[in-house]
């Protein structure tokens, strides 16, 4: 019996060769809890000679490889229900870095109505002021790693700083957020920010991403509307932190 911790829908691989490759043998692994912490499990038997790893497929948007987190309003929330406080969020990509909140007063709403919908797709609503999820900063790329971000959001006002997602520390170069700075679109990197101004509409959706090549900061793309698959509602003032909110 082998353990080890993995993602979701974990297979044990096992190659007669270094390479591993279609041709090979995989095992489904099964779910164990021990102390709490979860567990993956295979019963299996090695022949002299073999090698094994474990795997998991890695769910990403279109023409994305490498995806970090992938939070989708129409998956993944702890309630499908419309107007409904949410303390859960599933990262869709691996399950491995899952949106929580526990304490009522800040948790974000599920809405599904042609309100507040975005491209005919649910939204999760933060009121920008005390809503905001938590993440794992330790499984998402940190200081000067290369990253891509996209975000959509739908900002009801553009009066002070929010932020759509932000993690790190408030150092050069060891922050990554993106946000509204007073109407500015702004990919954060504290001390290597880079701003759009004049980007957010009110009440439209409009979609920002950026780009950090990993040792310098490209312009990021940036356009509205948008119609990407609908990410959270735009962000509260957040210290950089593994968090996000939305006006």
């Amino acid at each position: 019996m082998m353990r080890c911790l993995t993602p979701t829908k974990p297979t044990w691989s096992i190659s007669n060769d270094a390479t591993f490759d279609g041709t090979d043998q995989f095992i489904p692994l099964t779910e164990a809890t021990l102390n709490g912490v979860k567990h993956y499990a295979a019963s299996v038997d090695l022949a002299s000679g073999q090698y094994f790893t474990y795997a998991a497929s890695i769910k990403a948007p279109g023409g994305v490889a490498g995806t970090s987190l992938w939070l989708r309003p129409d998956v993944g929330t702890s309630s499908g229900t419309d107007n409904t406080a949410i303390n859960g969020w599933t990262d869709y990509a691996s399950d491995l870095n899952n949106a929580t909140q526990a304490t009522e007063a800040n948790k974000p709403f599920f809405m599904n109505n042609a309100a507040d919908n975005i491209n005919f797709n649910p939204v999760v609503k933060f009121n920008g002021t005390a809503h905001y999820m938590n993440l794992d900063v330790m499984k998402l790329p940190r200081g000067v790693t290369a990253k891509t971000l996209f975000g959509v959001g739908n900002p009801g006002s553009i009066t002070g700083n929010r932020y759509i997602i932000s993690w790190g520390t408030a150092t050069t170069s060891q922050s990554t957020g993106l946000a509204n700075i007073a109407g500015a679109g702004q990919f954060v990197g504290t001390a290597n920010d880079v701003a759009s101004p004049g980007f957010w509409q009110l009440n439209r959706s409009n979609e920002l991403a950026a780009t950090w090549a990993g040792n310098g900061v490209p312009p990021p793309f940036m356009e509205e509307p948008g119609n990407w698959q609908p990410l959270p509602k735009c962000g509260t003032p957040a210290p950089p932190a593994p968090e996000w909110a939305t006006m």
